[in-house]
């Protein structure tokens, strides 16, 4: 008998954890020396959020959710959607009305002003 595929339930959240780490050019290697662990921990982390729970699969816990957002310089709610839904800075400009831009161009140099 074949296995049914079956929809994710809706409580489960999907986090993105390999595509944000190869969207920052970072080996799993990498990413493992930043948090403190071995490659084989974030590889078997990945294939959790891929595949859910199974043999050798490490669960996604709030520790380890926590280790990546702050080894990749993210929140959760980033590490949550695909790199491709993020918009840039350019983007968010040129979809902007001339009044927004001439705000956030003020919003900038005030805050560059702050880190001096």
């Amino acid at each position: 008998m074949n296995e049914i595929s079956r929809p994710r339930p809706p409580w489960v959240q999907r986090w993105y954890l390999r595509a944000w780490r190869e969207h920052h050019a970072m080996t799993q290697e990498q990413l493992a020396d930043i948090i403190g662990t071995r490659k084989s921990t974030i590889s078997k982390l990945e294939r959790y959020q891929l595949y859910g729970p199974g043999p050798g699969r490490q669960k996604i816990n709030d520790d380890w959710l926590n280790y990546y957002c702050h080894a990749l310089g993210m929140t959760a709610r980033q590490l949550s959607e695909p790199p491709e839904s993020q918009r840039s800075i350019d983007e968010i400009l040129r979809n902007s009305s001339p009044t927004d831009q001439t705000r956030f161009r003020a919003l900038a140099e005030a805050f560059v002003k702050s880190d001096k």
